[in-house]
């Protein structure tokens, strides 16, 4: 562990500490509310700017601050303090076009008004010999590539509360709604779905558990799951969202090993961990909820649960894992990262699951960590381990590459309709312009009190952006996506969950297999990149009771227009109505005098263009910063809650 600290007198961090504070007391003195850029915390780490701008002004004097690194953050972050106040210290005459150019940095020259066109700076040796200390010492700080240790410590969430909201859920179930699942591979003598809770042949203590959960019977995708895994089966299996996926296959695994396992996966004296299951999901809060799943069903009983994501402290996940890991939900970058360590052994392997697994499948990262996996560590065979995954939705072509994990007589369990969208869910649209900031509050204001809702924007800049505006106008919105801290991501959906907070706008990571109760309305700000993202997102409500979704589609705009048709093939196989607009987009004929000469124009379009996003995104970032720049400096109270800096 690398160690430092700072010396108040000489250290180069205290000129850009007092740079940055000038900026934030310049912006404040203007009017700007916020900037959509990232600086550095005071540990090295990456952290929004309207935190630190709103953040506890003690927390910005120099003090000493232990450095420590870990493999999961391995950022080469710079940053030029002059250049960002000078650009700062006058918002009130400042285009807002052009600071919404200024900060865009999504794409490869684009990163704090850099231009990578200049020899000078795509030149790796000429920005190393420009951003040295010596030469720049008063102007620039530039942080040496170094690997920041995660401190973060998760707090789980208490039992009473999870199983809380089990029972209101059942209070509010919609029954006799769920797809009907057809299975494939087996025969009939093979198979026999399970009807009932005593047919499932659990352990009672497990049956126990269930009826504290308020299950009152199988749903069709756990009562044609269940048999298949307590018969050893792979499965690859799909169902729509929030059809009961999770339950299908953590409940036989945990009977499985109380039977068979129980304490086998607890620490042996050589040092290493040996998880009996390993269930692999895409993202971290996708890990921790299968954990706080898993945790409920096996209360009272002797089998152990652990998870392992990143940006969580080394020791406490050693301690945790220490602890018992029977079953294992981990994301792939920490569990390779303890594999290399010797912190964890996977020759006991005897389940293997991947949830949301047509994402992995597809996802050529996760391709090369299961060659790893099968070439150079001690993970079993296809043959030696029962493999089971899952998704709400399965293209043909990660039914191939499926192969590449499961048995050749795997076992397909599917509701008949592999990228259906779930028909709980009611598809609203609505036409906008370019400006879609202010069609978003109205709806929100809509209701007198406004609902738990899910927003959901395409690119990370936007997110922080839009909770704020939704903030001081009064509506109380949090905001998560990739790039900001674990302890932040943990903090705003426990903010989300417990009503704190009536607004999440995040990315699409929370996409896919999130479940939060309660929420009722799921918008889509930015229509996503794909159909399947679409299904998974509007998935997000309508999970146990009936929810809603809204979309804005901006025709004007090449993205939308180009999704409009897979958007009709969603809306009709849920069996809804396809509003006329968004039917006329579809076809090509939405407003067009001259639809030959149109269509050729838009099939010229070219979709993969990075200035076009770029154009769409200073376009509707420039909006919202001239909302900002219109009106006074708010208090911080107003731009969001100061427990949000946890």
């Amino acid at each position: 562990m690398l160690k430092g600290k700072w010396n108040a007198a000489t250290h180069p961090f205290q000129q850009a500490d007092r740079n940055e504070r000038n900026f934030f007391e310049n912006s404040a003195a203007n009017g700007t509310a916020f900037s959509l850029g990232t600086n550095l915390d005071r540990n090295g780490g990456r952290q929004t700017d309207f935190n630190r701008r709103f953040g506890n002004e003690q927390n910005r004097r120099t003090k000493v601050v232990k450095d420590e690194w870990d493999v999961d953050n391995n950022h080469d972050i710079k940053h030029d303090h002059k250049d960002h106040d000078k650009f700062n210290q006058d918002s009130s005459k400042t285009n807002p076009i052009d600071m919404a150019r200024a900060i865009y940095r999504d794409f490869d020259g684009f990163k704090r008004g850099s231009d990578k066109s200049n020899p000078d700076v795509r030149n790796s040796n000429k920005r190393r010999e420009n951003n040295t200390w010596q030469n720049n010492q008063k102007t620039r700080f530039f942080r040496p590539r170094k690997i920041r240790l995660a401190t973060h410590i998760p707090n789980d969430r208490p039992l009473t509360e999870i199983y809380n909201e089990d029972e209101k859920n059942a209070q509010n179930f919609v029954d006799n709604i769920d797809l009907s699942i057809t299975v494939e591979g087996v025969t009939g003598d093979e198979h026999h779905a399970v009807s009932n809770w005593d047919q499932s042949g659990f352990e009672l203590s497990l049956l126990k558990n269930i009826k504290k959960c308020h299950y009152f019977s199988p749903r069709p995708i756990q009562s044609a799951v269940i048999p298949l895994i307590r018969n050893g089966f792979d499965i690859l299996g799909h169902a729509e969202t929030g059809s009961g996926k999770t339950a299908a296959f953590i409940l036989p695994l945990v009977d499985k090993i109380l039977k068979n396992f129980v304490n086998f996966g607890k620490s042996t004296n050589n040092g290493y961990r040996h998880p009996i299951a390993l269930i692999i999901a895409p993202t971290r809060e996708l890990v921790l909820q299968l954990y706080d799943q898993a945790r409920k069903f096996v209360e009272d009983t002797e089998v152990s649960v652990a998870k392992l994501y990143g940006q969580i402290k080394v020791s406490e996940s050693l301690a945790e894992i220490d602890r018992g890991c029977d079953l294992l939900f981990c994301t792939i970058g920490r569990l390779e990262d303890f594999i290399n360590r010797g912190y964890v052994k996977l020759g006991g392997v005897k389940y293997f699951v991947l949830d949301e697994g047509d994402q992995m499948l597809a996802n050529q990262r996760f391709l090369n960590f299961m060659m790893y996996l099968i070439e150079k560590t001690d993970f079993p065979k296809k043959d030696e381990r029962q493999s089971l995954l899952f998704s709400a939705t399965i293209s043909s072509g990660v039914q191939q590459l499926a192969r590449f994990v499961l048995k050749e007589n795997c076992v397909f369990v599917s509701n008949g309709k592999v990228t259906a969208p779930n028909v709980r869910v009611e598809q609203n649209f609505i036409e906008v312009k370019e400006n879609k900031i202010d069609d978003l509050i109205s709806l929100l204001v809509q209701e007198k009190n406004i609902s738990r809702t899910l927003v959901f924007v395409r690119l990370k800049q936007k997110t922080d952006a839009i909770a704020i505006y939704l903030s001081n106008k009064g509506i109380q919105a949090t905001s998560i996506h990739g790039d900001r801290d674990q302890s932040q991501r943990e903090l705003s959906l426990r903010n989300f969950r417990d009503g704190t907070a009536k607004v999440l706008v995040a990315t699409d990571v929370c996409a896919r297999g999130l479940d939060i109760y309660g929420l009722k309305h799921v918008i889509n700000l930015d229509l996503p990149a794909d159909k399947l993202t679409y299904i998974h997102r509007i998935g997000r409500t309508g999970r146990l009771t009936k929810g809603k979704a809204t979309s804005f589609v901006d025709p004007r705009n090449p993205y939308d227009r180009a999704f409009a048709k897979d958007l009709v093939e969603v809306v009709r196989e849920a069996q809804q109505e396809v509003p006329k607009f968004l039917l006329n987009l579809a076809e090509g004929c939405y407003g067009l005098e001259n639809d030959d000469q149109k269509r050729a124009d838009f099939a010229s379009i070219d979709m993969n263009d990075k200035s076009t996003l770029k154009d769409r995104f200073v376009s509707e970032s420039s909006t919202i910063i001239s909302h900002f720049l219109s009106r006074p400096a708010s208090p911080p109270s107003m731009a969001f809650n100061d427990s949000w800096d946890g």
